[in-house]
C-alpha cells in the first residue's frame, strides 16, 4: 500500500524532501562527470586526436545555449507544472459530485482543499527564485501526502483511494484529465532539468579540454 501511495503522490507533487538544504531531485543539479578518461595513459597522438573530438563536441553543444539563463527557464517550467498542480482545489470539487462521497470523504477533501487554498495564496506569489520554489514546493507536496495519508484511515476511505488510483489512468474522469495534465507540463520540466545537465557537460568538455592541451604541452 505504501507503494501505491508513492506512485499516485508522485504524479501530484513535484518532490517531497527536507525544507533543509538537502539536494532537490529537480532544481539541484546532479550532473555526474562524463569524461573521465586518464590523460596520462595516452600518448601524443592519442591527445591531438582526442582534442579533436572534445572540440568538435563542445561545437555542437554550444549550438543554442549561448547567453540562456538555463535556471530562469527552469523556474518558468515549475512554475508552469504548478499551474496544472495548484488546480487540485477545483479538482477537489469535482471529485466530490462525481463519485458522490460519503460525509466522511468529504470533510477529508474539503479540509484538505481549504489547505491547498491557503498554502498556495500565502506562499505561491513569494516564489521569485528556484531556493524559492524548494521551500514552496516542499509545503505544498506535505499537504498532498498528508491528504493521501488521511485516505488511508479506514476501510471506507482506503476503498475510495484505489478508486481514485485506478481512475487517474482514465483521461475522462476529473482525476484522470488532472493527472493527464501534469503529466504533460512536467515533460517542459525535465526539458529544461536536462538543458541544464546539458550545459554542465559543456563545462565539463571546457575543462578537460584545458587539461588536454596543458598534458599536450609536457610532451
Amino acid at each position: 500500500m505504501k507503494k501505491t501511495l508513492f506512485i499516485f503522490l508522485i504524479t501530484l507533487s513535484t518532490n517531497l524532501f527536507s525544507e533543509t538544504d538537502e539536494p532537490h531531485p529537480i532544481i539541484d543539479n546532479q550532473y555526474n562527470n562524463q569524461y573521465t578518461d586518464d590523460l596520462t595513459r595516452m600518448d601524443l597522438s592519442q591527445l591531438k586526436e582526442y582534442k579533436e573530438k572534445l572540440n568538435s563536441e563542445l561545437y555542437i553543444k554550444n549550438m543554442g545555449f549561448d547567453n540562456r539563463d538555463l535556471n530562469k527557464e527552469l523556474l518558468h517550467a515549475l512554475l508552469s507544472y504548478d499551474d496544472e498542480r495548484v488546480k487540485i482545489t477545483k479538482v477537489i470539487d469535482n471529485i466530490i459530485i462525481e463519485y458522490k462521497v460519503n460525509n466522511e470523504i468529504r470533510k477529508i477533501l474539503l479540509s484538505y482543499k481549504d489547505t491547498f487554498d491557503r498554502t498556495i495564496k500565502e506562499n505561491r506569489h513569494l516564489v521569485k527564485t528556484l531556493r524559492d520554489y524548494k521551500a514552496y514546493d516542499f509545503r505544498l507536496g506535505a499537504t498532498y501526502l498528508s491528504m493521501m495519508t488521511a485516505l488511508q484511515s479506514t476501510e471506507t476511505t482506503r476503498d475510495f483511494y484505489k478508486i481514485l488510483v485506478r481512475d487517474k489512468e482514465n483521461k475522462s474522469t476529473s482525476i484522470g484529465k488532472y493527472t493527464y495534465q501534469l503529466s504533460l507540463s512536467y515533460k517542459l520540466v525535465l526539458q529544461a532539468k536536462a538543458n541544464i545537465n546539458t550545459k554542465s557537460e559543456i563545462d565539463e568538455l571546457s575543462m578537460v579540454l584545458k587539461s588536454v592541451e596543458l598534458e599536450i604541452s609536457k610532451r
